[in-house]
């Protein structure tokens, strides 16, 4: 009979890094393409002439754009403190 020894934590430490990174890269990956993508119905347009018109028309942020952008800045946050968390386990070479 064989039995499985029991994971070490430095193994699963290591797993739990990279599941963590692959959610991260994931969340990063969705923000950038919710920023690039055009919004719904935004790939066609009209003009028409307004005589004596001073306003200007400036549309705002879409709320996917808001949600794109705030997914990217977590993305970055949460990226950047997996690679300190690895810096910082790194182990000294004798």
């Amino acid at each position: 009979m064989t039995t499985n020894p029991a994971p070490t934590p430095a193994r699963s430490v290591r797993l739990w890094l990279v599941l963590a990174a692959a959610v991260t890269v994931a969340v990063l990956v969705v923000g950038v393409w919710l920023m690039v993508r055009p919004a719904s119905g935004a790939t066609f347009g009209w003009f028409a002439y307004a005589p004596m018109s001073e306003t200007v028309y400036a549309p705002g942020r879409d709320s996917s754009d808001w949600l794109g952008l705030s997914l990217v800045v977590v993305g970055a946050l949460g990226l950047g403190a997996l690679g300190g968390y690895a810096l910082g386990r790194r182990r000294r070479s004798a």
